[in-house]
């Protein structure tokens, strides 16, 4: 997995009831936060580049990923215990 990154200068501190806390990776469709919800649970958050976000035939196919708990492998240092991340 890799590292995670600090936020940048252009980052937001925050995205919805989620405090970011850095970068976890970028590409071709946006960037992934590494984020804190106001419950204290650490989560990834999703962003979609705007260009992207504003095609309508992107959204019907990407409409299904919206809201979509994401479960990593199981945690081997804490007992197989995960907390599920949402996007």
């Amino acid at each position: 997995m890799p590292a995670m990154q600090p936020l940048r200068e252009r980052d937001p501190d925050k995205i919805a009831d989620y405090r970011l806390i850095g970068r976890l990776g970028e590409g071709g469709m946006g960037v992934v936060y590494l984020a804190r919800s106001s419950r204290g649970r650490v989560v990834a958050v999703k962003t979609i580049r705007s260009e992207l976000a504003a095609t309508p035939d992107f959204r019907r196919r990407a409409g299904g990923d919206r809201h979509r708990p994401l479960r990593p492998p199981p945690d081997r240092h804490a007992g197989g215990q995960t907390q599920r991340p949402t996007c």
